[in-house]
This record gives C-alpha cells, sequence and structure tokens, in this order.
C-alpha cells in the first residue's frame, strides 16, 4: 500500500495548500476547529503558538484560527 499511500499524501498537499505563501483564512479555519470541537465533544485543545515553532505560516494560522 505504500505507493498508494504516497500518491493520496501527495494529493492531499495539492488539495490543501500547505505550504509557506499559502495563507490559510483564520476564520475559516476557527470554523472548521469549531465543528470538530463540537461533533467530536473535545475539550482540549493543543497546538501551536503564533510564531508556528519554526515560523511556517500555516503553523501560526492554526494558532490564529483556534484562538
Amino acid at each position: 500500500m505504500g505507493s498508494s499511500r504516497k500518491d493520496e499524501l501527495y494529493r492531499a498537499c495539492v488539495v490543501h495548500k500547505d505550504g509557506f505563501g499559502q495563507v490559510w483564512n483564520h476564520g475559516l479555519v476557527a470554523q472548521i476547529i469549531e465543528e470538530e470541537v463540537y461533533s467530536h465533544v473535545i475539550d482540549v485543545i493543543i497546538t501551536f503558538d503564533s510564531y508556528g515553532v519554526s515560523g511556517h505560516c500555516n503553523h501560526g494560522d492554526v494558532h490564529y484560527g483556534v484562538r
């Protein structure tokens, strides 16, 4: 299944547009997270700080979406 999973991961990365220069909409991130929190009864979220650990812009976007 290795080659199938590799292809799935590649396609997921293309669709989700992860990477520098691909800023995520904080409101949309917040909406997605909120839906998951309520549907799975999540009471704790551990996430990145505003710098995103390594300065990765999408890590910071997740931080602001969670906030």
